[in-house]
């Protein structure tokens, strides 16, 4: 069985579910986000897909090794995707930009988490407070 920290297995798991819209993804992706016991970069694909659910067209700059490196502090870098788009979207629940927002909040004040986590979880929170398109 392979290690949930392959890097292959993970670039597929997130290319799957930042391409497809559903709130069982966005509750696992938080679910990953906010796992203390899980390796960095797991825990920064759960933050990648929390933000890809509510909007498709942007990501956290760079690589999950390079996000997993060294914390970015206030200076949020975004990359954004043209042309890009769901799959297949499901109906959200009401409120679930709100739910993005309280856990990235949580994960982002807890100063018992690493820093590199509490960083990104920062800028998915700037995120969730941009308009949506």
């Amino acid at each position: 069985m392979p290690a949930v920290s392959d890097t292959l297995l993970l670039g597929s798991i997130f290319y799957t579910s930042s391409t497809t819209r559903h709130p069982a993804i966005l509750r696992t992706a938080l679910s990953l986000a906010g796992n203390r016991s899980l390796p960095l970069v797991p825990r920064i694909i759960g933050l990648q897909v929390a933000m890809r659910q509510m909007n498709s067209d942007v990501l956290l700059y760079g690589r999950f090794s390079q996000l997993a490196a060294r914390p970015v502090g206030r200076f949020c870098q975004y990359d954004y995707v043209l042309h890009s788009g769901y799959n297949a979207t499901f109906p959200m629940p009401p409120g679930f930009r709100a739910e993005i927002a309280a856990a990235m909040r949580r994960i982002s004040g807890d100063a018992g988490d690493s820093a590199i986590i509490r960083d990104l979880a920062a800028c998915v929170l700037r995120n969730t407070e941009q308009p949506t398109q």
